[in-house]
């Protein structure tokens, strides 16, 4: 118990000179945060003293006064769900996109790894002497790719699925291109397919992006969309399937098969209508979708999945659906009730979405220890100094022994995941940081997780 006590007292004393170190280095009345990584929690004690020693430090550390415009909600835990240090755990704060959680979570259990979006051509005529005499209808569905997200990709796989009607024969197409997004439909049978986002392009891509907006004389003129210098990011507002039925259309023009050059959106034939299908494409499967949608944060990529869900379960392929397959997965499977979350999308861009950390951590035990999709999901987030959004954080010797997903939005610094101590513990936590300096947030979220891979 001596022994005990003057650890107790050592650890208490190298806080408070760390600060006062700290003090000394920064700006008067900023001092910068304690270097916890600094610390080393000795192994000799048993895991109730050590979680004790280091909830104490935590503690001591999120009092500073650097961290008084901050509203924080953290929650650690060990592989079995039994905490290790709480901090306003069960208080609903912004997640900004460690909310992607969530969505892929749920999508990998309902979908399942090896699902595919299938994306259909079919035409309403008949094919004589290679003329077909009818349209082609592109029956468009939530596949990120395909939706909206304006890569190169999309004009590769267009370029072959003209190719693709030029192999059966066809040299002259009579209609026009249509694009079907009833996929989109919600109850009402209104198609929502107009979306704002935040995407990534890489720099062919950049050239191509074009608004519509409205000149001084009143004409509708398209101007490009202008992106900072280095800036992969932009806000911008998509109508989903549209592009890439565009670039289909373009390429079937431009070899001459039809006289239409931009594709109609909606198609509504009174009737019945035999629809005979000449091309069918399937995605990749889910698993590296979701991979992609949390290493990279997508944005847009979590929406899909979200509206996925709505499509598959309840015939809408809509947020709001998604939402509530989402929701009754999480009340049915993890016995989580909807007053511990707000979800108003499946990105976290939205500053309408609220999370309690402990739901996340949660969410995160439940999908390392209750399912056979576990390596999946561990393997989809990102590892500190090696990829995504980690790749330029958390330098330490055991950073790959971590696994873990970012959130950032106006005002908002998150992260949560997976990792592994230096002694062999499994640790699951979550980290919420509402109102404060980002720069010096996600510092602070570096010291925590090297402190925890230290124990």
């Amino acid at each position: 118990m001596l022994k005990l006590f003057f650890s107790f007292l050592l650890l208490g004393f190298l806080f408070a000179s760390g600060v006062q170190a700290n003090a000394k280095s920064g700006k008067k009345g900023s001092p910068a945060p304690v270097k916890l990584s600094s610390y080393r929690i000795d192994d000799y004690y048993p895991d109730s003293v050590r979680y004790q020693m280091l909830s104490d430090l935590l503690s001591k550390t999120l009092k500073q006064k650097i961290y008084r415009r901050t509203r924080f909600g953290i929650h650690i835990s060990d592989e079995f769900g039994n905490p290790v240090f709480e901090h306003h755990a069960s208080d609903r704060l912004k997640p900004a996109s460690t909310l992607k959680i969530i969505s892929t979570a749920v999508a990998l259990e309902k979908l399942g790894p090896e699902f595919r979006y299938k994306t259909l051509i079919s035409t309403d005529g008949e094919i004589e002497n290679g003329i077909l005499d009818g349209n082609l209808i592109v029956h468009g569905t939530g596949d990120p790719i395909l939706s909206g997200f304006f890569d190169g990709e999309v004009i590769t796989l267009t370029q072959s699925w003209a190719d693709q009607i030029e192999a059966l024969g066809i040299r002259e197409i009579t209609g026009d291109v249509f694009l079907d997004n009833s996929w989109f439909a919600d109850g009402t049978g209104h198609e929502n397919t107009r979306v704002t986002t935040v995407a990534m392009f890489d720099k062919a891509a950049k050239s191509q992006l074009t608004q519509t907006v409205i000149n001084k004389k009143g004409k509708a003129v398209k101007k490009k969309i202008r992106l900072r210098k280095r800036s992969s990011r932009k806000l911008v507002s998509v109508s989903m399937n549209q592009y890439m039925a565009n670039q289909f259309t373009q390429a079937l023009y431009s070899r001459g098969l039809i006289a239409a050059q931009q594709a109609e959106a909606g198609f509504d034939q009174p009737g019945e209508v035999h629809f005979t299908p000449l091309v069918i494409h399937e995605s990749e499967p889910l698993k590296e979708i979701i991979a992609r949608t949390n290493k990279k944060s997508d944005n847009f990529y979590a929406d899909q999945l979200v509206r996925t869900l709505g499509h598959e379960f309840l015939g809408e392929g809509t947020l709001e659906a998604g939402i509530r397959v989402i929701q009754g997965f999480l009340r049915i499977r993890l016995d989580i009730p909807e007053s511990k979350y707000k979800m108003a999308d499946g990105s976290g861009l939205s500053h309408d979405n609220q999370v309690q950390p402990e739901v996340l951590t949660k969410i995160l035990t439940y999908m390392a220890t209750g399912t056979p999709n576990r390596d999946i999901f561990y393997n989809s987030l990102s590892i500190p100094t090696v990829d995504g959004t980690l790749a330029n954080r958390i330098h330490h010797p055991l950073a790959e022994n971590m696994r873990g997903k970012t959130g950032s939005i106006t005002g908002v610094v998150s992260l949560t995941g997976y990792i592994t101590s230096q002694s062999g513990k499994n640790l699951v936590f979550s980290m919420m940081c509402n109102g404060g300096s980002p720069r010096r947030l996600k510092s602070l979220e570096d010291e925590i997780c090297k402190l925890l891979l230290n124990l």
